[in-house]
């Protein structure tokens, strides 16, 4: 994306990265509906460490280093996947008497993670530039 928008700052590449990668979530998220809760929480999953990862790089860090796997954790959107799975499960119960609402509500969750993933991850990086320029580690 540098190549691509030399002049942008960290935060203008930032918020277009969050823009690209809620739109893949949606579009994964409508894909995996009909496939099942479980499937669509993969899904989303593989999204959100794609954009831990960019967003390292954005931020300057090797998006390669083991350091990342810890980011990933650190910015995961669900604390408690018993609850989300549970919703997940309503909803596919509900989807049987109103028909499409697994897929809207597996695009609104794609979509609100990515945005508090994206949230998480910016002030993870915030952090970690700030810590890098005062010298401490």
């Amino acid at each position: 994306m540098r190549a691509i928008y030399p002049t942008a700052s960290t935060e203008g590449l930032t918020r277009l990265t969050t823009q690209t990668f809620a739109r893949a979530a949606v579009l994964r998220g409508s894909l995996t509906a009909i496939t099942g809760p479980s499937t669509a929480i993969a899904a989303i999953g593989i999204t959100h460490a794609e954009l831990v990862l960019h967003l390292a790089a954005i931020h300057g860090l090797d998006p390669t280093d083991t350091q990342r796997a810890e980011d990933i954790l650190a910015c995961a959107p669900l604390e408690q996947p018993a609850k989300t799975l549970a919703a997940y499960a309503a909803i596919r119960y509900i989807n049987r008497a109103l028909p499409g609402t697994s897929l809207l509500s597996t695009i609104l969750a794609g979509h609100n993670t990515i945005a508090a993933t994206a949230t998480k991850a910016r002030k993870l990086y915030t952090r970690s530039q700030s810590s890098q320029l005062s010298g401490s580690s």
